[in-house]
């Protein structure tokens, strides 16, 4: 097994992109939030529950094919891609066109077979108000945000077996430029990849591959701050998060569980309700003072300390439809 140092610089070199949003994610205090209706809230405060959706079910399955499009032309522009392919050959003759092969039989069940749930990174300045486009394009109404502490996801997930990413924005340049950036980073490491076993370089270099397709986003959506959970329970089975069929938005599917507990030994460290939800803002509705009151009521039920001092009206203006 990789000591934790040696796995830190791994993780480093083939985790996708956005390094400035991981390093940000260290610093003390740092919080993700979870904007979704009232309704949704309530489901996931009182089951103590977090869902996963299959990746052909989010909002716009455009997304995916975004991710590819800019992956595939950084891989195979002859300056960016070929270099990388031909640092990789030098070490492992053949690599590239293996690692290709590989990439092209697991893209279409990695998409099929996994789930994901998303979170926005949270700042102080938001506390009292949330973020009005988070707002309008997620909870326009009755709508709820659920801010909790990042500790957990900073924690070793091997034994999860789900993993977080930062979302990258933007086109194909900006990707291939970023792709650049991270392919000098891999290449300065020559001695701990001509170390690597070959199978295990693959690993790694696939799995970079294959969260490029699922958290690469249009420019436009940058100020989501989005990172995204992944479970693909064909690569790795979770001991556990759990399946269901459930019927969403009059749509039957399988969904993955998360549970809402404390449970190191299976990676889920910090991730009790009392220990992980740090407040709740309450968006723009027309019954601000009920929700208040029912949420505060289902903190004090999961033994949340101190309740009134965690549930927050907006009071933001917007006009509802």
């Amino acid at each position: 097994m990789r000591s934790p140092d040696i796995r830190s610089r791994y993780i480093r070199l083939f985790v996708p992109l956005s390094p400035d949003r991981v390093e940000k994610l260290r610093q003390p205090n740092s919080r993700f939030v979870h904007y979704t209706s009232a309704d949704a809230a309530f489901k996931i405060l009182t089951s103590g529950e977090v869902w996963m959706r299959n990746a052909r079910n989010m909002n716009d399955l455009s997304e995916v094919e975004h991710g590819k499009v800019c992956l595939l032309r950084a891989y195979h522009n002859s300056e960016i891609g070929g270099r990388l392919q031909g640092f990789l050959d030098g070490i492992y003759p053949g690599f590239s066109q293996r690692l290709i092969g590989r990439f092209n039989e697991s893209a279409p069940q990695f998409e099929d077979d996994t789930y994901l749930t998303c979170l926005s990174e949270h700042y102080p300045h938001e506390d009292a108000f949330g973020r009005l486009s988070m707002w309008r394009a997620y909870a326009p109404k009755d709508g709820v945000a659920l801010v909790v502490k990042s500790a957990p996801f900073q924690a070793d997930n091997r034994r999860l077996g789900a993993y977080s990413s930062p979302v990258f924005y933007g086109g194909p340049e900006a990707f291939s430029a970023d792709f650049n950036t991270k392919i000098d980073e891999i290449i300065s490491e020559r001695h701990m990849i001509e170390a690597t076993p070959e199978h295990e370089l693959q690993d790694w270099r696939l799995n970079m591959f294959l969260i490029s397709i699922l958290c690469t986003k249009h420019k436009a959506f940058d100020e989501e701050r989005e990172w995204r959970i992944i479970y693909s329970p064909a690569d790795t089975r979770s001991e556990v998060i759990t399946s269901r069929l459930v019927t969403l938005n009059g749509v039957p599917q399988k969904i993955q569980i998360i549970p809402l507990r404390d449970d190191p030994a299976n990676g889920l460290d910090g991730t009790d309700l009392p220990n992980f939800l740090e407040r709740i803002i309450i968006g723009p509705t027309s019954n601000p003072e009920t929700l208040r009151k029912t949420f505060i009521e289902i903190l004090a039920n999961a033994d949340v300390p101190d309740p009134e001092n965690r549930v927050f009206t907006s009071s933001i203006p917007l006009r509802m439809t």
